[in-house]
């Protein structure tokens, strides 16, 4: 490493702590223009303690129009008139959310806004602005959507890569995976052009790889690597002029707002700035290249040094692509073993950290340089970037933005974001910001209420209603200042909420939700994962910032349920409120009663139900009779059950659960009056790939998700079968029902029709249901079915987007429910 880019890593250390110097994490003291001094302090409850009182806004958010880069003295005056109709009615809380990037508006529109707040009295927050840092360029890492598979003769290649300015291309021979060609292709409009030559009985694959702004899946990656020292000296130069009063309460957006991209969406940075910040994380993290070379499972150990590795770009992501490191610069690949490298890993860390890293330095100095009052994040979806690792001072709350109305409000928006706030080290203040208008959408004040209520109870401690345009009828307002009347009346409002954690990985079986004792069950991005204890019974283990959790529960009704330990051990068992659960027996054998509430152990380890063996053994040894009354071969079931009992009664609990069900899957596939078949296990497909999603029938689901035309039959799942008997048969899919393309179905040689309803059953998972696709009379033997998306997931240039996790074709009537497979009747 050289001399140079070690003093860089030491000054940029350096800069961070002197940025923090004099700052205390989650409390500060704000000077106002006037030498008064306020005393602030974010509580354990996630609310605000200033001057001495707790801090609960209960009122509006709203773009200025005065803070626009072409407005007029009019847009001041309706500004104005917005600040006296709140000011009538009581209405004393604003957050002030311009449009355009703060340094972009003069100071003195700023101070022209803030003394107007400051003469009415009022209190308020200042974002700064919707828009913010610019969106960092990279490159887009997703083979199995960018590609065209099947090419069997030269020409020009069109792909489409929309909002790129061109694309790293390769093409693979699909007989034996090398590489044909590599080639940089210009995009224009947002379409690639490949001219191709192939050899007489070659046949290949076009694998492309965009560079383009990192912005999908309602989320972008801003420029925190070339673009940060830019917008810091433009805020500085433009708020640092301002003066503000003593009714300043915190700052948002210290990046502008913005929403991270999925962890998995394979964006990877190309600036200069990101490569050099990956370098450093590179020597934080292994600290010697041949750590570094053997983490990334290279085949060969030829990297020189880590600014080289933190060029590279992988040109796979999950089980598609090409299992090698580009090097951009020099145009060398080199080969990995795909699942055990851990770039994917090391990269979506970086850039977390990187996120986290810049809006903490930004904070800093916004309370160094301008008013040390809170500053806030936008919260608009779950994400690991929202919890706070670093316990020193920056962020300090949560500004949670949602459009959702009623029930959701709690369970899709506030309550995550409770959850992660509570994971972070440092005290997070947590607000609210609503996108619904309290003019145009709330009919009565009961609507109102209850909707803040619900955020309340869901941690919120403090509510920000939007008000698009000027208020004619005051009832609205009346409505927010009633509730706000009732906030510090309500003292378990000042109270921290009570959690129990999942992990992110078992969202499909476990849901946000409110359990006895006005406990929150909630996601955590920390390390866990679901255990398999049967049929009856749900698990899981999770590591929390105290210490490692076992959580079970009995899925339909209490049950008692005996375990059987490998060693003596102690442990305790409570409800999520803490409740102790009786435990009974002493050595290796203890019992209790099992509730459908989930029950939090300690100091337990992995602990399997005797009764989840029984169930499993006694439904083997159901299945084997009805087996042998339709005289089926059941011979190796019968061994399996023998060897599985035998287990049981030697102790042997888990040994004899894997046995049982082995043979139980078998048995269910060859006895049912259905068939189950799962998605990914399709004959013949033109989808993307298979996915692993540990909450699936199986594990796995087939995903599509790709912005090129297909071919003229469109993308398809065929899938061969034969029934037993003639008759009805009604299909059912469990796939995505939310946000994707539309299927089609059709059997042997019928035309294609769309479902019988959309209407979906059996929800399960993140956004995962049961669609009625339709019935059709079949004859005995073998046909086809086939699953076909031909439009995209909405209008413009929106991919083709569908999940598929389990196909079902009964003659039965049966309404399938989750991933649990119909009994055998």
């Amino acid at each position: 490493m050289s001399r140079v880019f070690v003093f860089a890593l030491t000054l940029v250390a350096l800069t961070l702590v002197v940025q923090a110097q004099g700052l205390i994490v989650g409390q500060g003291v704000f000077v106002d223009r006037d030498g008064a001094t306020h005393r602030w302090q974010v509580t354990p409850a996630h609310s605000l303690q200033w001057d001495g009182e707790i801090y609960m806004p209960a009122g509006v958010w709203f773009t200025p129009q005065s803070l626009r880069a072409d407005s007029t003295e009019a847009d001041f005056q309706r500004d104005e008139q917005l600040l006296d109709a709140l000011a009538r009615a009581g209405i004393s809380d604003v957050c002030i959310v311009p449009r355009d990037a703060a340094p972009t508006i003069p100071a003195e529109r700023w101070q022209r806004l803030v003394d107007a707040l400051e003469s009415r009295n009022m209190r308020y927050g200042l974002s700064l602005g919707e828009a913010g840092l610019p969106v960092a360029q990279g490159y887009v890492v997703a083979p199995a959507s960018n590609r065209i598979a099947n090419i069997t003769q030269g020409g020009v290649v069109v792909f489409r890569a929309p909002y790129a300015d061109h694309a790293q291309v390769f093409v693979v021979d699909t007989h034996d995976g090398s590489i044909l060609s590599h080639t940089r292709v210009a995009v224009e409009q947002g379409v690639g052009r490949l001219p191709l030559q192939l050899q007489e009985g070659v046949m290949a694959i076009m694998v492309a790889y965009p560079h383009r702004p990192l912005a999908d899946n309602g989320g972008f990656v801003p420029d925190v690597w070339d673009s940060y020292d830019a917008w810091r000296d433009g805020v500085l130069q433009t708020l640092g002029k301002l003066r503000f009063g003593k009714g300043l309460r915190f700052f948002a957006d210290p990046l502008g707002r913005w929403t991270p991209p999925l962890e998995d969406d394979g964006i990877v940075p190309s600036s200069p700035g990101f490569r050099l910040g990956f370098e450093a994380f590179l020597v934080r993290k292994y600290q010697t290249l041949e750590n570094l070379m053997s983490a990334w499972a290279l085949s060969e150990r030829n990297l020189e040094s880590f600014a080289e590795a933190a060029r590279q770009i992988p040109l796979w992501r999950g089980q598609k692509g090409i299992p090698q490191l580009y090097d951009l610069p020099t145009g060398n690949l080199r080969r990995v073993e795909a699942t055990r490298c851990a770039y994917w890993r090391d990269v979506n860390q970086y850039r977390r950290e990187a996120l986290q890293e810049a809006a903490d330095r930004l904070a800093a100095v916004l309370r160094r340089h301008l008013a040390d009052v809170p500053v806030l994040l936008s919260w608009q979806r779950f994400h690991p970037m929202y919890v706070f690792a670093q316990n020193q001072p920056g962020v300090e709350g949560l500004l949670v933005v949602t459009a959702e109305r009623g029930f959701n409000l709690a369970v899709k928006g506030m309550a995550p974001a409770m959850g992660q706030a509570t994971e972070s080290v440092r005290p997070t203040w947590l607000l609210a910001a609503l996108a619904h208008d309290v003019k145009r959408d709330y009919a009565d004040s009961q609507t109102l209420h209850s909707e803040a209520e619900a955020l309340a109870q869901a941690g919120s401690r403090g509510w920000f209603f939007r008000v698009a345009e000027a208020l004619t009828d005051n009832a609205p307002l009346q409505w927010l200042r009633s509730f706000q009347q009732t906030v510090l009346v309500r003292p378990e409002w000042q109270l921290p909420p009570k959690v129990l954690f999942f992990p992110q990985t078992a969202s499909g079986i476990c849901e946000v939700k409110k359990l006895p004792g006005d406990v929150w069950w909630l996601p955590s991005v920390r390390e866990g994962a679901m255990v398999n204890v049967g049929r009856n019974y749900r698990a899981y283990h999770i590591r929390t910032l105290t210490g490692e959790q076992y959580v079970m529960w009995s899925v339909d009704k209490d049950r008692p349920v005996n375990f059987r330990l490998i060693e003596p051990r102690v442990f305790t068992a409570h409800l999520p409120d803490g409740t102790p659960v009786k435990i009974s027996g002493k050595g290796r054998n203890f019992s209790l009663n099992l509730p459908t509430v989930p029950v939090v152990f300690t100091g337990s380890g992995t602990l399997f139900p005797v009764e989840a063996a029984e169930d499993a053994v006694n439904e083997l040894a159901r299945l084997i009779k009805i087996g042998e009354s339709r005289r089926v071969d059941v011979g190796t079931g019968r061994f399996r059950w023998q060897q599985a009992r035998d287990n049981l009664r030697a102790g042997q609990v888990y040994t004899a659960y894997l046995l049982a069900s082995e043979a139980l899957d078998e048995l269910v596939q060859r006895l049912s009056q259905y068939l189950w078949m799962e998605a990914e296990t399709a004959d013949e497909s033109n989808f993307d790939e298979i996915v692993d999603l540990p909450w699936a029938s199986g594990g796995k689901v087939v995903r599509l998700q790709n912005i090129n035309d297909p071919p003229a039959r469109g993308y398809f799942l065929r899938y061969r079968f034969a029934v037993r008997e003639e008759g009805n048969y009604a299909l059912w899919v469990a796939c995505r029902t939310e946000g994707g393309s539309p299927l089609l179905w059709s059997v042997d040689d019928n035309a294609p029709q769309p479902p019988e309803s959309t209407v979906s059953v059996g929800g399960y998972g993140e956004g995962f249901g049961w669609i009625r696709m339709g019935t059709v009379r079949l004859s005995p033997g073998f046909h086809v079915l086939e699953l076909r998306v031909v439009q995209r997931a909405g209008e413009g240039i929106k991919p083709y987007v569908q999940w598929c996790d389990v196909v079902l074709l009964t003659a039965e009537n049966i309404i399938p429910q989750g991933t649990v497979k119909p009994p055998v009747r």
